[in-house]
């Protein structure tokens, strides 16, 4: 009987790819930063939807999930890009704008958001809804 699983070669770019087509796609640590991060967005929320969710997340067996902040999520950039996207190599890639935890300075009532469809990093109001994915480390 011979056994179809693949080991991921660790020395790929494209290990992230290699590593969740292996274990499935609920969470995957990324190699430049050493977080692990959540795969599947829950979707849309408010910042104060987006903490409570972050601190009641059970994935992988695992519950320290926490919202990234904001120089977490620019990681996840490729900045050899002239309008930086998500890197390649990212299992999750996409073009959403997502919250970080960072608040903006003395205006706790604003939020960190970084949109992915251009690198923009922006603060916006903590009502206003934007995607979230966790991470941990």
């Amino acid at each position: 009987m011979t056994n179809n699983i693949q080991i991921p070669n660790f020395n790929d770019p494209n290990r992230f790819l290699s590593f969740t087509a292996l274990f499935g796609m609920t969470d995957a640590i990324d190699p430049e930063s050493g977080l692990e991060w959540q795969c599947e967005s829950p979707g849309r929320m408010n910042w104060h939807a987006a903490q409570s969710y972050a601190r009641s997340l059970l994935l992988a067996g695992k519950n320290d999930w926490r919202l990234p902040t904001a120089r977490e999520l620019e990681t996840l950039l490729d900045r050899t890009k002239y309008r930086p996207v998500m890197r390649e190599e990212i299992p999750f890639r996409d073009n959403l704008s997502y919250w970080s935890s960072t608040t903006f300075g003395a205006d706790k009532n604003n939020a960190w958001i970084v949109m992915f469809d251009g690198a923009y990093v922006l603060s916006y109001y903590q009502t206003n809804e934007y995607h979230v994915r966790c991470v941990r480390g």
